[in-house]
This record gives structure tokens, C-alpha cells and sequence, in this order.
């Protein structure tokens, strides 16, 4: 979940309405979307976030949460400052990702645990993604670590815990794809291509095969 401070609105003539990139950095995670990432997870083979790494208390969507004043981008993801968490959630600000993927990186090296990014696909087109993430991929490099896919549902993101809306009054639809992008724990690495071809059953395939099969009973 973002750390980002809440958000009043000021009363002068002057103030000017959030652009929809403003209100994008300020995006909050809805526990139904959050829940179903989780499940994606757990089909992985791989532990629940107990950490939610940029949050606050508002907003926070794990038992345990790094606020704004803590800075995981540039401290170390552990539950106060002490405790190594079995897995870490990140959905950071859009505008930060070129600090907080190569963080992401630097904490699964020193610690070794799992950490969960909901990332935007955009994000495959930069420097710092295709220096960090596709070298390290599990499926296609023998010493690879981090594995990631689309997510399936689209996401409609809230704000200060209300669903995003324009200036209108509309429910806004973000028009970005988003992945999400995990870095496999080091103790799970072995095996793990295994746990890959069950869940790419489970998440494409059975769906595939279940819409096919109530076509076939309406013929």
C-alpha cells in the first residue's frame, strides 16, 4: 500500500483540482483485489504478506506496515526496525518505482525472504527493469529468482479508502496493465518451477477449460 499523507482539500480560489497522475501516486489497494493477489500466492506455494512496506495505519493491508517516516526505500524491510517478515507486500507511489524496484532487489539479496510487487507493466520499458528484473527471471535465466505475470482483473484503486474518482464524480478506471512481480524466497527457489506449472494450470488453464465446458452444455 502507498505511504502517502492523507489528503484535504484546500478552500482557495487558487487550489487546483488533482490531475489524474497526482491522484495515481496517492492509489490504495482494496482489500477484495489485495485478497485475491494473496490467493494468487498461496497457489505459488509461497507465505501471505505479513508486511506491508509502504503503508500507513489508515491504509495498511498486513498485519505489520513501514510508514512514510521510515523510508523503506531506503532502510530495510523488517516489522519495527527488528523482525524479519516471511513476506513483504509493495505498492508504491507510480512516480518511485525507479527506487523502489532496485530496493526490492537489494532487500531479497540481504534477507532473502519473499516479497510481492503490484507493479505497472509500463514499468518493462525502463532502464531499471530490464537492468534488475528480466536478468533475474525465474522462468527464463537458470539462476533466476523473481517470477511475475499479469494480473487478470482490473483494478479500481482507492483513495483515502474510497474508490478513485474524477473530477466529475466518475469511478476512475486506470488504464494500466499491472503485474505482479515476486521475488521467489531463496529457502523456496528449489522446486519452485513445479509450483509454476500447477498455478499456470490453476490460473489459465482451468478457466479456459471450465468456459469451454459450459459452452459445450448450451450446444
Amino acid at each position: 500500500m502507498q505511504q502517502t499523507k492523507k489528503h484535504t482539500k484546500k478552500k482557495s480560489r487558487d487550489h487546483k483540482p488533482e490531475t489524474f497522475d497526482e491522484k495515481k501516486e496517492r492509489y490504495e489497494t482494496p482489500f477484495k483485489e489485495f485478497d485475491f493477489m494473496m490467493d494468487l500466492v498461496k497457489h505459488l506455494g509461497l507465505p501471505v504478506c505479513d508486511l506491508d512496506a509502504m503503508a500507513s495505519r489508515s491504509n495498511k493491508k498486513c498485519k505489520e506496515f513501514l510508514s512514510e517516516r521510515y523510508d523503506s526505500i531506503h532502510n530495510d524491510y523488517l516489522i519495527r526496525g527488528k523482525k524479519k517478515p516471511k513476506s513483504v507486500f509493495i505498492q508504491a507511489p507510480h512516480s518511485k518505482y525507479n527506487q523502489v524496484i532496485p530496493q526490492m532487489e537489494r532487500q531479497w539479496i540481504k534477507y532473502g525472504f519473499c516479497i510481492v510487487g503490484l507493479i505497472p507493466s509500463r514499468n518493462e520499458r525502463t532502464n531499471y527493469w530490464k537492468e534488475l528484473v528480466e536478468p533475474n527471471r525465474f522462468d527464463c535465466v537458470s539462476n533466476g529468482h523473481i517470477f511475475y505475470f499479469p494480473l487478470t482483473l482490473r483494478i479500481i484503486f482507492e483513495i483515502d479508502g474510497e474508490l478513485a474518482t474524477s473530477k466529475k464524480g466518475e469511478i476512475m478506471h486506470d488504464p494500466n496493465g499491472y503485474k505482479l512481480v515476486i521475488w521467489i524466497p531463496k529457502k523456496k527457489l528449489k522446486g519452485f518451477k513445479k509450483n509454476i506449472r500447477k498455478f499456470y494450470h490453476w490460473y489459465y488453464l482451468q478457466p479456459l477449460i471450465e468456459k469451454a465446458k459450459k459452452r459445450d452444455q448450451k450446444k
